[in-house]
């Protein structure tokens, strides 16, 4: 048996405001009333405040179910944080400190695993996740829209000097029509009509592997180093 709950800054969540300068234990709160106490400021206090939040729900495990293997069934932030603002000025720093300050909360408790809610490839500004209103995905078609424009030059002299996406193996074809042909897509016409080429757009020109990096969103906080094997067991975690 396994003990695993879904985590989320429920400030952030509901309110879809992130500002890192205050925030909340909520889960303290609840049986509470001290909200000084549980009121945390600064990118080091949110850290403390998540890390304090994942401890609580280790121990609510521990006291209700017993000695079990604690996991983070779902975890994430909303993207379209502030009203939205990232996706106007494409400043997602405020997504950054939020995803950065979550996982360095994970690391701190050591021992406390984790699922990361979500990875939807068809995620757009508009529409979001097509799902309930939410925005977590840390992929986005806009991300790479905006940077297939911004190559827009380049894929024509490209084009110009004889080099052209024709040259697909038939294991990237399969990819793309895979996706094409998928039931979201055939019920959503944007993504029906724009999926197969904007597939196309991810293939590297020269390598012809999908290149996910370029709808990636906030990756700097998500892409992180970790141990994969340790002789001994880890006590502390260093500040780099």
């Amino acid at each position: 048996m396994v003990y695993a709950p879904h985590w989320y800054d429920l400030y952030a969540l509901f309110k879809k405001k992130f500002n890192y300068l205050y925030s909340f234990n909520v889960l303290e709160l609840q049986n509470s009333i001290n909200i000084f106490k549980n009121t945390h400021f600064g990118l080091k206090g949110l850290i403390k405040n998540y890390s304090n939040q994942l401890k609580l729900i280790r121990k609510r495990g521990h006291d209700c179910i017993g000695l079990t293997p604690t996991v983070i069934g779902e975890c994430g932030i909303p993207m379209d944080l502030n009203n939205k603002q990232a996706y106007l000025d494409g400043d997602y720093s405020q997504q950054i400190n939020m995803m950065n300050s979550m996982l360095t909360s994970f690391e701190k408790t050591l021992t406390m695993n984790f699922t990361l809610w979500n990875y939807n490839p068809y995620n757009t500004n508009f529409y979001g996740d097509f799902w309930n209103g939410e925005d977590f995905s840390i992929a986005s078609q806009n991300i790479f829209s905006n940077n297939k424009h911004s190559c827009a030059k380049e894929d024509t002299k490209k084009t110009e000097n004889g080099t052209s996406d024709s040259n697909l193996n038939s294991a990237e074809i399969k990819i793309i029509n895979s996706a094409s042909n998928s039931s979201l897509a055939k019920n959503i016409p944007f993504l029906d009509e724009h999926l197969k080429a904007d597939t196309i757009s991810l293939l590297n020109p020269t390598e012809k592997e999908l290149d996910l990096s370029k709808i990636g969103r906030v990756l700097n906080a998500i892409v992180r180093p970790y141990i994969a094997r340790i002789n001994g067991k880890i006590s502390k975690t260093l500040k780099v």
